[in-house]
């Protein structure tokens, strides 16, 4: 350092008050006053001469500055009682020092003319030094409280009381010197207690342990009095020197920039948080009382502040859950900062602090505050119960839940976020079998808390039931907030049950399963079609759906997306076959299946849903074949159960799908006139069938099961009675004689080790037992393990089978058993159970009593000949292209007759019946009534089947839709036929064929009768659908018939290959085609013919050559090709050429339509080349 000394104005420096000069000083004689400012300044040149400054200052400061002072005190100690000064204050005078104005101005004034050298940087250095090292000296110096005196501690009170911004005193004498020397230094230097470093480090310095300024030194030390002194120095230095000054400021604004800068508060928090110490946490105090006075509002935009949200969240940062303010420092440095600086209480802090899920924290930051929305959401996202449930947070919970819109945010949030605070799902909220907890009332006295939580509903997470109690409200928004957030736990809460059940006492017809569907959610389909089993028969209004009858069961909203908003559009339709769609479906259908009262109401349901189900019944009881065994059919139809992949189940898999609920399975009477042939065969095949629908076609419960058995050698007793549990058969009727009731009961371990599966319990409702006159099968019936033992059984069926049983013996059996049903229900009664009801049907051991068909190429070969080369060549065309990039269009058409049973015989010859089957595209039954259902696939007449054959014989790559419309040949009603087209029409069929007619009678000559018929015919119409219908063959003498007089319809009648009526002629037509013995094929087990006659047969033929001359179109033009005239214009033009004119009668031009003639349409031309080379 240079040791030439320039001495600048104070002024110039800028580093003093050159206004005042109060400074260090030690009484002494005046005399001596030249040796004090010599010994003073001869340290001084000893310190600038010295080699380093980090050198310099430890090893003259200590032994030089202290030893000085105290060797000056100490010397004057001698000469204080003879030179005492009335100024002095006793208790100073005690201590060896008092302040004498004249030498503490001249002492001052030698020290910072020193400091005035050239070399600025090294005076700042020297400064930072003496200060840095004087606060630790005083840190290092001072004694232990306990080892004060009682007079010093006596003497430091006075002192601080008429002082107290000084620094402490104690009775050390070094203490004090450094005490004076440090208060003198910031009275003079007051900028130079802050720094984060000594200011020289650029010329070289190399004291690197003094990084911390003087200021955070001494809060780091604990020192209080020594922070207070500095802080009020400097804010009387800012203050003077702000009235000097043309920009007016604060002084604690200059004061917590330098603080800011020097980082001073988190010292404080760091020194806290290290020591622990009380005087620590004050001295946090003093600098928060600083930052809480900077309170006005253009102050706070231009000056920073000492604490800010970063330095709270800092120190929330350490907090744990279970902390308390005993535990953990940190939390007491948190709720010193809040209580000076309430202002930090922000949303992003509080969201902050609730993180750390800390309750003593949490009501730092919330209490005397008005929680905000994303206060509580947050609080409800952590699932911050505890917190949740403080007095203070719930008042003002309350109040944020006065606005309706937000608290209905809340609540939907709350519900979503609980879920994953709850037991995992599966786990006691899944499978339902009641209607859940009882309802209680709202208002529950164990409450405990300001918004009436009970205890058991404390078990759960409690904001959301909290929030809907607030809101007081359970309207239909609030039920669908409930439902789309999956949360049945909160549903099955007593209190949202005690709703509920008030908003159903208010309306009886409110469904909340519609709800459910509607959202998806399997476990709330799953709850409510349990706990409310007649919600999937209810219908809900769904305004939008732009139809006059606008409601819907449940099964609809599966199948249908109800838009929601503001604007809600039409329906959308569900075209993904989702996971959840099909558990719902699988939920939902048998539930509808199960609990439908009619089988007409049943098929309804399905069909106003749009839900393609897959049949629910299983009906061979028609079978009456003379040729075939029952057993030969069963077998034909369901295979072997147990080979997978069978032939059998490949062909039936597409058309033979059945629902996992079965309404009912009637099987035909097994012994038809077969005499006694099966002595000694062990029979099975209806074991057979039941296995092959429960491994193979996914059925799980049959409600009604009825079996026509042998009367010798019938099914096995025991194996009955398994296979009627495994299917939680309701009704049984299988005619088996004498059969034991304890086989229903109790299973045996031999028949449980047959099933993989333990066999539900019995659940029989309605029994026929078929008896043979035995009295030990009636007294068993009548017994302990009889009758008795079916809890559930409602009606009991006795059959008295009249070729067993006499007349006398008839009558005993009557009295015996309704005795025993007496006994029974009187027990029942006692025990408060329904009474059963009995029934006796007096019947005879009845019986009753079918063909090989040829392939379809054969019926096309023998019924249309004239046509069957261009049918072959066609077919070879159609082989060709379908596997084409364009591939081909089939035409489609819908069949409206008796159904089809196109089951080829277990035997079937090579070639035989090949061909039909495959063609089904989908089908569909249309007749029903309370019971019964007639199921497509399974026909009790030949019609519908033989018409079938030749429509898809002359057009074999067409696509059949069967409609069934009727059961057998009469009592066809219009409404069924009009739904049968409707849902043609939505299958987008090209063609309906109707090979139908229904006369008009005067029982029937009501104008609304075929209005629906009418309204249908003209709807597909509309679509450009071909229709055809038959003339009514049996009634000529009858004013009209349907569908023929709706109009838009073809009317077909037959004739002779000649083009002659075999009656009288018709009086209305479009199109007569021979229809006089067409071959058609015979039906394998039913009582058919090989051949047709009649307007039927020639419908099929005009139906089957509408298809052919559409698909040849289409597979000559591409599948998109658009015709002309549309479809119906096409045919009418095809047919016109392959017909010649009759008449003109009452429905326009009637014309004779010639099979000979297809060949012009085969050989058309456009231009000189032909349309359909191919068939040539």
């Amino acid at each position: 350092m240079s040791k030439t000394i320039t001495t600048p104005t104070p002024a110039q420096a800028g580093l003093m008050d050159t206004r005042t000069s109060t400074g260090l000083g030690f009484k002494n004689v005046k005399q001596d006053q030249n040796s004090l400012h010599i010994a003073m300044s001869q340290w001084l040149k000893e310190l600038e001469g010295s080699v380093g400054v980090s050198r310099t200052v430890a090893t003259y400061f200590k032994p030089n500055v202290v030893d000085f002072v105290q060797k000056m005190m100490n010397d004057n100690k001698s000469k204080r009682e003879n030179r005492p000064h009335t100024f002095i204050s006793q208790d100073r005078l005690q201590q060896n020092f008092w302040l004498d104005e004249i030498v503490a101005r001249e002492l001052d004034s030698s020290l910072q003319t020193f400091l005035r050298t050239k070399d600025s940087d090294m005076n700042k250095c020297i400064l930072w030094c003496i200060m840095h090292r004087v606060v630790d000296e005083i840190k290092t110096q001072q004694q232990p409280s306990s080892q004060r005196t009682k007079e010093s501690r006596l003497v430091a009170k006075q002192t601080n009381d008429r002082n107290p911004s000084c620094p402490d005193s104690t009775d050390s004498i070094e203490t004090d010197a450094c005490n004076e020397i440090f208060m003198a230094l910031v009275r003079a230097f007051p900028r130079y207690i802050f720094g984060l470093a000594c200011p020289a480090v650029s010329k070289g310095c190399k004291h690197v342990d003094m990084r911390t300024s003087a200021f955070n030194k001494a809060i780091e030390n604990g020192l209080l009095r020594l922070v207070k002194y500095m802080i009020n120095q400097c804010l009387s230095f800012f203050g003077r020197d702000l009235n000097d000054c043309e920009v007016q400021d604060n002084p604690n604004n200059q004061l917590i920039e330098l603080l800011i800068q020097d980082d001073s508060f988190w010292t404080s928090v760091q020194a806290y948080r290290t020591f622990g110490t009380n005087t620590s946490l004050e001295i946090l105090e003093e600098l928060l009382k600083l930052d809480k006075s900077n309170h006005l509002e253009d102050q706070l935009q231009s000056h920073g502040r000492l604490v800010d949200d970063i330095t709270l969240t800092n120190a929330m940062r350490n907090i744990k859950t279970t902390d308390t303010l005993e535990i953990n420092p940190m939390l007491r440095v948190s709720k010193v900062i809040l209580k000076y600086r309430s202002d930090l209480k922000t949303t992003g802090v509080i969201k902050k602090a609730l993180e750390r899920a800390n309750p003593t924290l949490a009501k730092l930051v919330l209490s005397d505050t008005e929680i905000e929305k994303a206060v509580a959401i947050k609080m409800i996202e952590l699932g911050l119960e505890d917190i949740w449930t403080l007095p203070p947070v719930q008042q003002t919970v309350a109040s944020l839940l006065q606005n309706d819109k937000i608290a209905r945010e809340l609540f939907s949030i709350a519900l979503r976020k609980s879920d994953s605070f709850l037991t995992p799902r599966g786990q006691n909220t899944h499978s339902v079998s009641s209607k859940g907890q009882p309802p209680v009332s709202r208002c529950d006295k164990n409450g405990a808390s300001l918004l009436n939580g009970s205890a058991d509903q404390q078990k759960q997470p409690r904001f959301a039931q909290d929030i809907l109690q607030v809101m007081g409200i359970f309207d239909l928004d609030i039920r669908k907030v409930i439902v789309k957030s999956g949360s049945l736990w909160f549903w099955k809460l007593p209190y949202v049950q005690g709703l509920w059940e008030e908003e159903i006492k208010k309306d009886g017809n409110l469904c909340m399963l519609h709800i459910a569907v509607q959202y998806q959610q399997v476990e709330f389909v799953e709850y409510f079609s349990h706990a409310e089993q007649d919600s999937v028969l209810k219908r809900i209004e769904v305004p939008m759906l732009d139809r006059e009858d606008k409601k819907v069961h449940a099964l609809w909203h599966n199948n249908y997306l109800v838009p929601e908003g503001p604007q809600p559009s039409k329906p959308i339709r569900r075209t993904t076959d989702t996971v959840t769609r099909a558990q719902i479906r699988k939920l939902l259908v048998p539930a509808v299946i199960e609990r439908t009262s009619g089988m007409n109401s049943l098929v309804r349901i399905f069909r106003e849903s749009e839900e393609r189900a897959g049949l629910i019944c299983f009906d061979i009881s028609t079978f009456t074949s003379r040729l075939n065994s029952v057993s030969e059919f069963i077998y034909s139809l369901c295979g072997d159960p147990d080979e997978k992949n069978s032939q059998t189940d490949k062909d039936s898999d597409r058309h033979l799908k059945f629902e996992e609920v079965l309404r009912y399975a009637d099987f035909p009477s097994l012994d038809l006139n077969q005499g006694n042939t099966n002595v000694g065969k062990v029979h099975h095949e209806v074991f057979d069938a039941l296995r092959w629908l429960r491994k193979r076609k996914g059925v799980r419960k049959i409600l009604s099961l009825k079996v026509l058995d042998r009367m010798y050698q019938p099914h096995d007793e025991k194996t009955i009675a398994l296979r009627a549990r495994i299917f939680g058969v309701e009704k049984l009727d299988w005619r088996f004689l004498d059969m034991a009731i304890s086989y229903l009961t109790n299973i045996d371990e031999e028949s449980r080790s047959t099933t993989k599966v333990p066999p539900p319990p019995e659940s029989l409702k309605e029994l026929h037992l078929y008896s043979s006159g035995k009295r030990a099968a009636v007294d068993h019936w009548m017994g302990q393990n009889g009758v008795r033992t079916l809890r559930n059984l409602e009606i009991l069926y006795i059959h008295l089978v009249q070729d067993l049983i006499t007349e006398p013996l008839m009558a005993s059996l009557r009295k015996i058993i309704s005795d025993g049903i007496t006994d029974i229900n009187k027990k029942r009664e006692q025990a408060d159970k329904p009474k059963i009801k009995l029934e006796f049907i007096e019947q005879p051991w009845n019986s009753s009593l079918g063909n090989h068909t040829k392939d379809l190429k054969e019926i096309a070969k023998r019924a249309v000949p004239e046509i069957y080369k261009y049918i072959t060549n066609y077919s070879d065309r159609m082989l060709q292209v379908q596997f084409s990039p364009t591939g081909v269009r089939r035409t489609r058409v819908a069949i409206l007759d008796s159904g089809i049973l196109a089951i080829p015989p277990l035997q079937a010859k090579e070639g035989e019946n090949k061909g039909l089957w495959p063609r089904i595209a989908e089908g569909e039954s249309f007749i029903d009534d309370t019971t019964r259902l007639a199921p497509w696939q399974f026909a009790s007449d030949p019609h519908g089947t033989q018409i079938a054959n030749i429509i898809s014989a002359i057009d074999p790559h067409c696509e059949i839709y069967v409609a069934k419309v009727t059961e057998g040949r009469h009592g066809i009603m219009p409404d069924n036929v009009a739904d049968a087209i409707l849902w043609a029409k939505r299958r987008e069929v090209d063609i309906i064929s109707m090979s139908l007619a229904i006369p008009q009678h005067s029982h029937n000559k009501n104008k609304d009768y075929a209005k629906s018929l009418q309204q249908a015919v003209i709807a597909a119409n509309n679509d450009d659908i071909v229709q055809f219908c038959s003339h009514d063959d049996e009634g000529w003498n009858t004013d009209s018939s349907w569908p023929a007089d709706c109009g838009h319809v073809k009317i077909v009648v037959a004739c002779n290959k000649y083009g002659a009526f075999t009656d009288r002629e018709p009086r209305k037509y479009h199109y007569q085609i021979p229809g006089i013995n067409i071959f058609t094929g015979a039906v394998p087990y039913l009582e058919s013919k090989d051949t047709m006659s009649g307007s039927s047969v020639a419908t099929a033929i005009a139906a089957g050559l509408s298809s052919l001359v559409l698909s040849c179109h289409r597979l000559q033009n591409g599948p998109d090709s658009k015709m002309t005239f549309g479809r119906r214009g096409f045919v009418d033009k095809a047919f016109g050429d392959m017909s010649v004119h009759v008449k003109f009668g009452m429905i326009g031009e009637s014309r004779y339509l010639r099979l000979e003639d297809f060949s012009k349409f085969a050989k058309a031309q456009d231009k000189g080349i032909s349309k359909y080379n191919w068939f040539v």
